[in-house]
């Protein structure tokens, strides 16, 4: 028996010849060869046809094999076989590349006409079988010479070499030829189409409530993707931002800036009676003096909540470029929306503690009591005391600078409550703008995931510039360039064809 190493390469595409991309699929295939005269060496080479995939070449020695041949057998070896050894060697440098052709032999037909049997015939091995479109795929398929008398067969696509055997090889094709399907996928109608934007928002709408909500990550290995952990340490950061603030810090100009308020806000009125006015000047510049705080953080949070999105969009729409386009614009369009409206949020809240001094929390009282038992002896000190320290140190506050405070004595009781006060209540305010905005950022994603993404991305691919449902059905530039490369190609042939046809009528005319 005459002994063949087969090697079968596919291109990702569909049977009507529309090849998206250059695949390669391998396939060695030994049998034992009957006795013949004389040793052999033999090398065999494979490279892509058009040297755009990832097949690496391959190079193998033969055994020497003695060999007795039928004249028919002969006359192969002696004049066949070297050509196709040319051919082959010529095929591996590629030649292909610049416009030289080499012989070919191209099994096409109908679905389900008997092209996969011609295949298998040539081969002897078994191709995939089904109803409808089974292969799916064009297959390439190249018989060479080989001494092994055990079978080696090989799957190579997309870089990669997977090992099988003659029993599942159709089931190794099948799994191969999925792969590459889900590369690129081409959608024949809007019924297609329709169903594949619904499992894409649908997936992308899990995922995101996955990492985003329920602190799911097994998705994702990159730790940008824990947003749930991600989010809490960014409010934290905040939070600490808040009371690193200089307007927290209770023992710079110890009572000087409440002294100066009380003399501005003093009026005609009851004596040693705190005016509320005084109170809320205080609590509004200190407002003010962190508000920047709060956006730079609503700012910071919608920014990386934006990445997350727009990388699972991105990731449930790579196999379709023109719904990719539709999904990062609603993407973006959505987050600047968010952002927005949180910043506006925020602003109403920053505006809300500026106008308003209002607490139900118990701790306001009992810290304002606890800070206020030391009054009568820190005014003592300060007013009273011969020594006249320069510094006193305060429960709960630390040390503070006191000399300048003895030229105040009318008010310095006023300004010792007031300062208290504003101590107790600006611990309130800022845990309340840590809280409200982890509160609203919990409601904010909440909505957006359940919601509002997929209303955007609806709008957007519907409205004027996202070209309808229907446009999930265009091809994607790199397809309709590879296309037009074809039709060129094809009108290339037929020209060839027929200066050929010519060349021929010319000669069998002149033969006769």
């Amino acid at each position: 028996m005459q002994h063949w190493k087969e090697r079968l390469r596919f291109l990702q595409g569909h049977e009507s010849g529309v090849f998206p991309y250059l695949k390669s699929f391998l396939v060695k295939k030994g049998s034992q060869l009957e006795e013949t005269e004389g040793p052999r060496q033999m090398e065999s080479s494979c490279t892509d046809l058009n040297g755009e995939g990832s097949l690496a070449m391959v190079q193998a020695e033969l055994d020497a094999v003695p060999l007795k041949c039928a004249p028919i057998v002969s006359s192969y070896n002696d004049k066949i076989r070297p050509l196709l050894d040319a051919v082959d060697k010529l095929r591996s440098l590629m030649v292909m590349d610049e416009g030289i052709q080499l012989p070919t032999i191209v099994v096409v037909g109908d679905q389900s006409s008997g092209k996969s049997s011609v295949l298998e015939s040539l081969a002897g091995i078994s191709l995939p079988r089904g109803q409808g479109i089974c292969t799916r795929v064009p297959l390439i398929m190249r018989l060479e010479h080989h001494s092994s008398p055990q079978p080696e067969l090989s799957l190579e696509y997309n870089g990669r070499v997977d090992r099988t055997d003659e029993d599942n090889i159709a089931k190794d094709i099948v799994k191969a030829v999925e792969y590459q399907s889900a590369e690129q996928t081409s959608l024949s109608s809007v019924a297609e189409a329709m169903t594949a934007f619904m499992q894409i928002i649908g997936l992308a709408k899990e995922s995101l409530r996955k990492i985003l909500l329920r602190g799911e990550f097994d998705e994702y290995a990159e730790d940008s993707m824990h947003c749930t952990a991600r989010l809490v340490e960014t409010l934290n950061l905040y939070s600490d931002e808040l009371h690193r603030c200089a307007e927290t810090d209770a023992k710079s100009n110890f009572l000087m800036k409440e002294i100066k308020i009380l003399e501005e806000a003093k009026g005609i009125s009851l004596p040693n009676f705190l005016p509320r006015n005084a109170f809320l000047s205080i609590l509004q510049g200190k407002v003010d003096e962190i508000s920047s705080i709060p956006i730079a953080f609503v700012e910071k949070v919608w920014s990386y909540i934006e990445e997350v999105v727009i990388s699972v969009l991105m990731h449930y729409t790579e196999n379709y470029h023109q719904l990719q386009l539709s999904a990062r614009r609603a993407g973006h369009n959505l987050m600047a929306k968010m952002k927005e409206r949180s910043i506006k949020w925020m602003l109403e809240l920053v505006e809300m503690e500026k106008l308003t001094d209002y607490t139900c929390d118990g701790d306001y009282v009992s810290e304002w009591n606890k800070l206020m038992a030391n009054q009568n002896e820190f005014i003592h000190e300060v007013l009273a005391d011969e020594k006249k320290p320069c510094i006193i140190d305060i429960e709960g506050i630390g040390e503070v600078e006191v000399g300048v405070l003895r030229m105040y004595s009318l008010v310095l009781g006023q300004a010792y409550d007031l300062k208290m006060r504003m101590i107790a209540y600006w611990k309130i305010v800022l845990r309340r703008l840590v809280d409200s905005m982890a509160l609203h950022l919990q409601l904010s994603v909440f909505k957006l995931v359940n919601k509002e993404l997929e209303a955007e991305i609806v709008n957007e691919l519907m409205g004027p510039y996202g070209g309808g449902i229907e446009r999930m059905l265009e091809e994607s530039p790199a397809v309709a360039v590879k296309r037009e490369k074809l039709n060129k190609s094809i009108k290339k042939l037929r020209d060839s064809k027929e200066v050929v046809a010519k060349i021929m009528d010319s000669i069998t005319t002149y033969g006769d």
